[in-house]
């Protein structure tokens, strides 16, 4: 899991330094080294229980209509943390060698708007989407479902009790 430098940014904050505040930048290559699926299914699990109690605020998104695809602003934020996430959906990516979708995260620091992390968004997004199947299930299965699929479900569309 990726540490914010949330603490030293705060000391030179106090010293109102601002050249020398620290912006992590994630590469893809990055970001996938840092992601691990178990600490992603604990992170979307605390997620739904701080939004379940309140804590948590996600405007609807909000969409740019292209001609040859759209963008999609997705601002949230939970205790402690606030950011946005820029997603594109492009249907004819794949024939030019790019991914249908891609993202950039950008977090920031609630009490400043600091920016602390930009980020590419594209494997955080997929592995978020099998988190929340993963959280989902296991609650889920504690109420006797037997079938599970949604969107993002993509090449598991189903999955069934064992």
């Amino acid at each position: 899991m990726i540490d914010f430098p949330v603490g030293s940014w705060k000391s030179l904050h106090s010293e109102r330094d601002y050249e020398a505040m620290p912006t992590l930048l994630l590469n893809k290559n990055t970001v996938k080294e840092l992601l691990d699926m178990s600490e992603v299914i604990e992170a979307v699990e605390q997620a739904f229980r701080d939004w379940a109690e309140g804590r948590g605020r996600m405007p609807p998104k909000s969409y740019v209509l292209l001609e040859k695809g759209d963008f999609r602003a997705m601002p949230a934020a939970l205790p402690g943390i606030v950011g946005i996430k820029w997603v594109n959906v492009h249907p004819q990516n794949p024939s030019r060698g790019l991914p249908t979708v891609m993202a950039t995260l950008v977090i920031n620091d609630p009490d400043t708007g600091y920016p602390l992390a930009i980020m590419d968004g594209t494997d955080i997004t997929a592995y978020r989407t099998g988190a929340t199947a993963a959280v989902a299930s296991r609650f889920l299965k504690a109420h006797e479902a037997w079938v599970s699929s949604g969107p993002g479900a993509r090449p598991t569309r189903r999955l069934r009790r064992t």
